[in-house]
């Protein structure tokens, strides 16, 4: 889904409802699986496009600072 479109978003380049759900799963699962200290990750040359997506939302201004916090 991530490879059919034109920005770094699951619809896009606007960011959505399902981006906050997909993002958090992700980083949900490399807390449980990797180490809870741990941010969100995966492999960019393998998944090029969700590493994209990825640092994508960790970057937008109004959430950095939240996801900092975490």
């Amino acid at each position: 889904m991530l490879s059919l479109n034109k920005g770094p978003y699951v619809f896009g380049e606007k960011i959505t409802y399902i981006d906050f759900l997909i993002y958090h799963v992700l980083d949900d699962d490399t807390k449980t699986i990797v180490d809870i200290e741990a941010e969100a990750q995966v492999d960019a040359e393998t998944y090029p496009h969700v590493a994209t997506f990825i640092e994508a939302f960790k970057n937008r201004p109004n959430l950095k600072g939240s996801i900092a916090l975490q």
